[in-house]
């Protein structure tokens, strides 16, 4: 699993480093991984908003939204979104505190083992797909190209 980690480091930093104009903290930040983390958490907030608003009762105005966001008569609700997902974690972690004999039971563990045996086998089967293609892309990215 590191490998894939690696590999994916290794190709942002070829991307980066093919971009035009590319400043040295593009090229540190595509090694660390940093910045695709925040582009995957701020691109699954977005469809889940999205999703949440197209099946909702109530339909709100798009444009109206944008144009008091464009004037600052919006109000960010980031903090309550933290606060709230913080104490969602704190429960679960309660609850499985308090259950925790129950969970690490023997008929527990026996009827979730198939599942987990399956998905560990899935995980693996993706992430050689995946490492291949990322060495496949490495490997395209030799040639005179600008990204």
């Amino acid at each position: 699993m590191g490998y894939s980690i690696g590999l994916a480091s290794i190709l942002n930093v070829i991307l980066a480093l093919k971009t035009p104009m590319h400043r040295p903290i593009d090229v540190i930040l595509s090694g660390l991984l940093i910045s695709p983390e925040i582009y995957l958490w701020v691109n699954l907030v977005t469809f889940n908003q999205v999703w949440i608003e197209r099946l909702t009762a109530t339909k709100k105005d798009g444009w109206a939204n944008q144009y008091a966001a464009e004037n600052g008569k919006t109000k960010s609700k980031l903090t309550q979104g933290l606060l709230s997902l913080c104490l969602f974690i704190a429960f679960v972690v309660m609850l499985c505190i308090y259950f925790r004999d129950f969970l690490t039971s023997t008929p527990v563990q026996q009827s979730i083992y198939p599942y987990l045996m399956n998905g560990w086998i899935l995980l693996t089967y993706l992430t050689i797909y995946q490492s291949l293609y990322m060495i496949y892309q490495i490997w395209t990215l030799r040639k005179r190209i600008e990204a």
